[in-house]
């Protein structure tokens, strides 16, 4: 079974309608890029965990970036320096490190998560580049080129529309992206057009988050069903049926 412990918070910081938190285990700070843990506020008993990726890491601390989408993430993001939060994990397949090459990382949105301890691990060998999209301004973070609807503070347009030039232009071996269900399987296309591996982490409601409940599935491209949480949520995206 994976760990399950009381972290206590030690930092927050807030951007709009994200809050980074930083909490202490020796566990989760050895999690790796793509992993993810279950969420829960302490005295909450019986609800249900928030399935959210390992942000960042140091010596005895991890990051968690929550977006305030709803009711729990509402309550998690008031949480302070000091409280206590019940977290599961580290859980899941993360992403490959590559030793070297070429390496693209596209985000969207909260897909932003868990790419930034992904660009800290990969290998001094590799030449990355980072392109990041959102609705607007309040969703962009730090990144070589930023896309967003609206173009207030970055380029109008879609995150996709740089990976395409991107792919064009160079030789890039690798693309690894993380965003909503629509940008990854744009990002699938592009990268099938180009003949570029890619990997993606998907995002999906989960309940238990250990694969028995299989409440997270998505369609599997060689026939029945994959589990986020427990095959995933990092997968080669020739292994999802995206038609579906």
């Amino acid at each position: 079974m994976p760990n399950n412990a009381l972290c206590r918070v030690t930092d927050r910081r807030e951007q709009g309608d994200y809050v980074t938190l930083w909490l202490r285990s020796d566990t989760l700070a050895a999690a790796a890029p793509g992993q993810f843990c279950q969420v829960r506020l302490q005295g909450e008993g019986f609800a249900l965990r928030l399935p959210i990726s390992i942000h960042d890491v140091d010596a005895d601390r991890f990051a968690l970036l929550v977006k305030v989408i709803g009711q729990g993430t509402a309550g998690l993001a008031q949480v302070r320096p000091g409280d206590l939060v019940e977290v599961m994990g580290p859980l899941g397949r993360g992403f490959s490190i590559p030793q070297s090459g070429r390496v693209l990382l596209v985000s969207g949105g909260i897909g932003y998560a868990p790419m930034k301890l992904l660009q800290r691990r990969l290998r001094p060998g590799c030449i990355t580049r980072w392109l990041h999209g959102g609705r607007s301004a309040a969703d962009l973070f730090p990144a070589d080129e930023q896309f967003s609807d609206d173009g207030l503070a970055a380029r109008r347009g879609f995150v996709t529309d740089g990976l395409r030039e991107a792919l064009a232009a160079g030789d890039w071996q690798r693309v690894f992206a993380c965003g909503p269900h629509p940008m990854l399987r744009a990002c699938a296309a592009l990268c099938r057009e180009f003949n570029v591996p890619l990997e993606v982490s998907l995002e999906a409601y989960m309940a238990c988050g250990i694969g028995v409940c299989h409440g997270c599935v998505v369609s599997a491209a060689a026939g029945g069903y994959l589990t986020v949480c427990k095959q995933g949520p990092v997968f080669d995206a020739q292994e999802v049926n995206w038609d579906e």
